[in-house]
């Protein structure tokens, strides 16, 4: 009997082994199992949003039947705040995510190598400072104003393709005379560049 159930389950982990590489070869097949099982996923909470709403509407109803209006609109009331909230949390969400693809793009336009480590880097006063219309567009003027602190700001770092240097770190012996450190660009790209081709 235990060799019998030895055997069932050596035979179970070779066919589950083959399923698993059959799907490994193709991942087309996996991406539309995966496509399905969202599909079910979203289905089902779908139908529990509905059943949700089903049961919240039967105790409306047997609320109003028994006479207590003032629960019913106490209900009703929480129920348009909550949705006000998330309708409020969207909204916020939605422009921030357009505001940060608007600033994206300017940025790789101004030569910014890496736009998400600019956004990073931005504080929320400077996100703050940028004004949006109803339609989600941010305004060019302050979308340029904002380019160019952060272009100052961060010159040090190189995200825009250059870095300014402080002469001084490398070299620490200043002519009698000068009052601030000497600051030169360097073009990192540019060494970069002719030490790959050299």
């Amino acid at each position: 009997m235990e060799e019998q159930t030895a055997m069932v389950n050596d035979q179970s982990d070779k066919s589950t082994t083959e399923t698993v590489t059959a799907e490994v070869r193709n991942p087309d097949a996996v991406l539309a199992k995966n496509r399905e099982l969202l599909g079910k996923n979203k289905q089902y909470k779908d139908e529990l949003d509905a059943l949700r709403d089903f049961k919240s509407n039967q105790e409306l109803a047997e609320k109003e039947a028994k006479g207590q209006h003032q629960e019913v609109i106490a209900s009703l009331r929480q129920q348009l705040e909550e949705t006000k909230k998330t309708s409020a949390e969207e909204k916020k969400q939605f422009a921030y995510s357009k505001f940060e693809t608007q600033l994206k793009s300017k940025a790789q336009v101004e030569g910014c190598v890496n736009p998400d480590k600019l956004i990073k880097l931005m504080t929320a006063e400077q996100i703050k400072s940028v004004e949006m219309d109803e339609m989600f567009n941010v305004n060019g003027d302050d979308l340029t104003r904002l380019m160019g602190e952060l272009k100052d700001e961060h010159s040090d770092i190189g995200l825009f393709g250059k870095m300014k240097v402080n002469s001084t770190s490398v070299n620490s012996v200043m002519t009698q005379g000068e009052s601030e450190p000497k600051t030169e660009t360097i073009d990192y790209e540019a060494q970069l560049r002719a030490k790959n081709f050299n």
